[in-house]
């Protein structure tokens, strides 16, 4: 009898029958996605976050806690800024900030974020509104700098 091939494996108690090898869970091979923001982050160079749901899933919860770090910044500068004899703009905080509420819900909003997040498949135009998102952010909490600091 000859010892069996190095792809198959024997059957224990068969004799000599053959059967293909059950992949390890981490090397079993990966969906790529697709559609056109796909193919535009693929022309991006982006093919290893893109092609492995993994890496989306890594790069969106990076996303989402630099969304919750962003939201903690944005509360304090406002705060910082509103003292200093600033206003807010937007009715719905302003109170929210009068009661001391806006910081805990801003975060509850993120924690359901990444909590679904992590309950669904990694989509990667999801991936891109988050990183829209943080920009937003970005650009808020700069321009309330400016402000704090003009006042």
């Amino acid at each position: 009898m000859t010892p069996p091939t190095p792809h198959l494996t024997a059957v224990p108690g068969s004799s000599g029958r053959t059967r293909a090898p059950v992949p390890h869970p981490a090397r079993r091979p990966v969906r790529k996605a697709a559609g056109p923001a796909a193919a535009a982050a693929r022309r991006l160079g982006l093919r290893r976050v893109v092609e492995d749901p993994r890496e989306l899933r890594r790069a969106g919860l990076l996303a989402i806690g630099l969304l919750a770090v962003l939201n903690v910044a944005d509360v304090l500068v406002t705060q910082l800024v509103v003292r200093r004899g600033g206003e807010e703009m937007n009715p719905l905080v302003r109170d929210l900030l009068e009661s001391n509420g806006a910081l805990g819900l801003k975060l509850a909003i993120v924690a359901l974020l990444a909590v679904d997040f992590l309950f669904r498949r990694p989509r990667l135009v999801i991936l891109c509104a988050l990183w829209l998102v943080v920009g937003f952010y970005m650009a808020i909490i700069t321009i309330n700098i400016i402000g704090f600091m003009s006042l």
